[in-house]
């Protein structure tokens, strides 16, 4: 699950099987998000760097279902990548 804000830690926003997501997990998936726009010298927003590092995590998880709030909608959405169900 993704959604945002979050209310008093920021791994309330990613969940996986339930259970938010574990700061080491978080880390490394932010980081590599980090590391990939420095690469190619992209400056995402705090919305667009978070949906990534959650769309990274829930990669490496096998999931049946994905709760995925959306941003402010419209093409420039980061969140437009998931496809229609």
């Amino acid at each position: 699950m993704y959604t945002s804000p979050h209310l008093i830690y920021f791994n309330e926003r990613i969940e996986i099987a339930g259970e938010k997501i574990e700061d080491h997990f978080l880390f490394e998936s932010l980081e590599a998000v980090r590391l990939a726009c420095e690469k190619i010298e992209l400056e995402p927003s705090f919305f667009e760097a978070t949906t990534a590092a959650a769309f990274l995590a829930f990669s490496k998880i096998a999931a049946d279902i994905l709760i995925l709030e959306t941003g402010m909608g419209g093409r420039l959405d980061p969140t437009n990548v998931v496809p229609y169900p």
